[in-house]
Order: structure tokens, then sequence, then C-alpha cells
């Protein structure tokens, strides 16, 4: 047999022994004893009313997050709606400013052509001529009246009888309105010339 036999046994009754010995000691068995009591000792009233205390508190704090962040919100929404009713009215503006002076552009080449429009018609028979200078050619003829003063002229152009039938006008110049009377005397001007009203086309410069 080997001489580590008996050196083993002699460690494992040295070991008992000494464990014994252990559980014997006063000391050791209180704080044994004591283990249970410590695992059982309730945290208190004062503990117990921290930790709603502190809840409570978190939850506050979470809710007045979630307020501060909808207000963000609010104030976010609002202010993007407001830059958008400010672009909008800015196009609003501008797009009236450009109609403005699209009008105004307008208004100042309608009197620019009025101003550039010459007065003096053509010597020709043919052609057409400005309703301006018939107006002043009747002005001139009978102060641009329906006149029938008994001189043997009648109308705004004071036509004759006779000449005024030769360009198919019925009864007298003067029993029609403007309108007739313009047309039976650009037909006869543009058959016989401006010299059927002499005195007047030569102060009108029309001859």
């Amino acid at each position: 047999m080997s001489t580590k036999v008996p050196a083993i046994i002699a460690c494992l009754l040295i070991a008992v022994v000494t464990t014994g010995a252990i559980e014997q000691d006063p000391d050791f068995q209180a704080l044994a004893s004591a283990q249970p009591v410590l695992a059982e000792i309730d945290p208190g009233p004062d503990m117990k009313a921290l930790n709603r205390q502190a809840k409570a508190e978190a939850e506050a704090m979470g809710a007045a997050i979630a307020q501060w962040e909808a207000e963000a919100a609010r104030i976010a929404a609002e202010k993007a709606a407001a830059e958008e009713a400010a672009r909008q009215e800015a196009a609003r503006v501008e797009a009236a400013r450009q109609e403005a002076a699209r009008q105004e552009a307008a208004r100042q080449e309608a009197a620019r052509r009025r101003a550039t429009t010459t007065t003096r018609a053509p010597a020709a028979s043919g052609g057409a001529v400005g309703g301006d200078v018939w107006a002043r050619l009747a002005q001139c003829e009978s102060g641009n009246t329906n006149a029938n003063t008994g001189n043997g002229y009648y109308g705004y152009f004071q036509f004759s009888a006779s000449t005024w039938r030769s360009v198919g006008g019925t009864g007298l110049p003067s029993d029609h309105g403007y309108g007739e009377q313009l047309h039976r005397a650009q037909i006869l001007q543009q058959r016989s010339g401006w010299g059927q009203w002499p005195a007047c086309s030569r102060k009108l410069g029309l001859r």
C-alpha cells in the first residue's frame, strides 16, 4: 500500500474535526441565525414614500416634456402658415404690379399711336380715311350738326339733294343719322375725291 493513502485520510479527519469546531463556535452560530432576519427587513414607510414621490416626479417631468414638444410643434406650424401667407401675399402684390405696368404700357402705346397718327388724309379718291378726319370735316361743313338751313345743302356733310341721291341716299340727308350720312360721304369721296368739299378739304389739308 502507498504511503499517500494514510496522509489523505489524516487530512480528511482534520477537516471534519475543524468543521465541527467551527459550527460549535458561538459567534458563528449567532451570525447564521441572523441571516434570515436580515432578509426579512421591511424598507419602511419612509422609503416607500420616497419611491412614490420619485415616480410621481418622473411622470410629471414626462408630461411636461410632452407638453413642451406639443407647444413647439404648434409654434412651428403657425410659423410655417405665416410664411406661406406672406409668400402668397407677395405673389399677389407682384401680379398686381405687373398687371398695372402692362396696362400703363398699353395706355402709353395707345397715346403714342394717337399722337403720331397723321391728320392729313390721302388726296387720292380711293382708300380708307380715319373717322377723326370725317368728324373734322363734319365740324367744318355744318358745325357737326344735322343741319337743314334752307341753303340747298343738308346734313353733317352738307350734301345737295341731287348729290345725295347719286350715292344711293333717299329723302334728304338731314332725314338720316350720322352713320348713314358718313357712309354716303365715303362713297362720294371714293368716287369723286375731296373736291366735293372744296373749302373745308383745303382748310383741313386734305388736298
